[in-house]
């Protein structure tokens, strides 16, 4: 599935979607710290990069495990 299709999905009993991890990230500023397991094979320097300058944007970096 594209993002586009999973951005569509909704829950039949509450109405709530899918989250980016943006969106995850800035609901757990301030509040808790986060753990992210990469599942990706090989490296990919362009999606880490983009990875810590989110977890550095919202200040979860130095907790992040």
């Amino acid at each position: 599935m594209t993002w586009h299709e999973i951005s569509q999905l909704k829950n039949k009993t509450n109405g709530s979607r899918v989250f980016t991890l943006e969106e995850v990230l800035k609901h757990c500023q301030g509040k808790i710290a986060v753990m992210i397991d990469n599942k990706i094979n090989g490296f990919d320097s362009t999606l880490f990069t983009r990875l810590v300058n989110l977890l550095q944007h919202y200040g979860l970096a130095g907790e992040a495990r």
